[in-house]
């Protein structure tokens, strides 16, 4: 059963990271997946439940040569550019159990790592989780310091200055501010 943070923020993440169910290359060009699950390898592919045609189980076999076929596609382009004919797809309800999973690990790290966190205002855990998702959660909590000490001393504008992030949208960054900006 998920956190019900998670549950909330799913919507929100599907937004920015899309649910793409067939394998892409990602804007730095990684192999992805689902909602930005980056595959490192066709072994980590290979733990997905991939399907084919008529919807019967992928091969481990079938996964690595599906793998091997996108990353050796041209990187930059549209998720649909990657959706060939035939190519291996995962089900939207394992996405989206998968993605609520990934997001528990990470209000469980962020509930661990910064002061408060669960007694923070709904809006805060929101914009925190997206950072983590888009960041790692190391990421945020080694790499925003500044952040981190105007969320625990409740500063949200402060807060809201020290968000923002290389390499996503600027409608994300706004969004991310304006979470921090929200009044009770």
């Amino acid at each position: 059963m998920s956190n019900p943070l998670s549950i909330a923020y799913l919507p929100t993440l599907k937004r920015w990271e899309g649910s793409v169910p067939w394998m892409y290359r990602d804007s730095r060009g990684y192999v992805t997946c689902g909602i930005g699950f980056m595959l490192p390898s066709a072994t980590a592919a290979c733990a997905f439940p991939f399907f084919g045609l008529h919807g019967v189980t992928a091969t481990a076999s079938e996964i690595t040569a599906a793998y091997d076929q996108v990353a050796q596609m041209q990187e930059g382009r549209l998720p649909s550019f990657y959706d060939y004919y035939g190519a291996l797809q995962l089900p939207q309800d394992w996405i989206d159990t998968h993605a609520a999973s990934e997001l528990d690990i990470l209000v469980d790290t962020l509930d661990k790592g910064i002061s408060g966190f669960y007694g923070m205002r709904q809006e805060w855990k929101m914009a925190l989780l997206d950072l983590a998702y888009n960041l790692g959660a190391s990421g945020l909590l080694k790499g925003y310091p500044q952040l981190l000490a105007a969320v625990e001393h409740g500063n949200g504008h402060r807060a809201a200055q020290q968000c923002h992030r290389i390499g996503v949208s600027e409608d994300r960054n706004s969004w991310c501010e304006q979470q921090f900006l929200a009044v009770k």
